[in-house]
C-alpha cells in the first residue's frame, strides 16, 4: 500500500487504511514493513478502534514521522486485546509532493512482540530505534562479526 505526495493530494491529506474486526483473542504483535522516504511526507501513525462500530474512537499505538531514507524497516507493536478490534494505518502528506509512505506485509503474530527497549539487532534493523542523520555529526552503522574496539582500564 502507498500514500504519495502528489497532486491532488495537499499538506495534511490523510490516508487510511482499516482492518477488519481482529478477535481479541487471536494475535499478540502486529508486525509489518514501512517505507518512509522524501522531504515532504510527515508521518505513519497505527491506531486501534475496540470500538468496533467505528465512530472514530481511535487509540495512537505508534507513529514514526519524517525521512527515514530508503529503506524499508521492520515494525512490531504489541495488540495484547481481550476484546474485538479493528486496526487503522493512517499516513500523513507533508508540506510539499516530493515522498512516500508505504506499508507491506501486515501480519498479526501468535506471540508477544519483543520489547521495544530490548535490541539485539540481529535482524538487520533498529528495533524502532532511529539513526539520526540531519542533526548529528555521523551514523551508527549495523555491522556483522566482533567489535574492533579495545577496552581501556586505568
Amino acid at each position: 500500500m502507498l500514500v504519495k505526495a502528489t497532486y491532488p493530494q495537499k499538506p495534511g491529506d490523510k490516508a487510511r487504511l482499516i482492518s477488519g474486526i481482529e478477535p481479541g483473542d487471536q494475535g499478540r504483535c502486529l508486525e509489518f514493513w514501512y517505507h518512509q522516504y522524501g522531504s515532504d511526507i510527515d508521518k505513519l501513525n497505527v491506531y486501534i478502534d475496540t470500538n468496533t462500530i467505528g465512530n472514530g474512537s481511535y487509540t495512537l499505538l505508534w507513529s514514526r514521522g519524517a525521512n527515514i531514507g530508503n529503506i524499508w524497516r521492520k515494525a512490531h507493536i504489541a495488540t495484547e486485546y481481550t476484546t474485538p478490534f479493528r486496526i487503522i494505518f493512517e499516513g500523513i502528506i507533508g508540506n510539499g509532493i516530493k515522498g512516500d509512505i508505504a506499508i507491506d506485509d501486515i501480519r498479526r503474530l501468535p506471540q508477544s512482540c519483543k520489547e521495544s527497549n530490548n535490541c539485539d539487532f540481529e535482524d538487520d534493523t533498529f528495533c524502532g530505534w532511529e539513526n539520526v542523520r540531519k542533526t548529528d555529526d555521523f551514523d551508527w552503522q549495523l555491522t556483522r562479526g566482533p567489535s574492533s574496539a579495545e577496552l581501556v582500564t586505568g
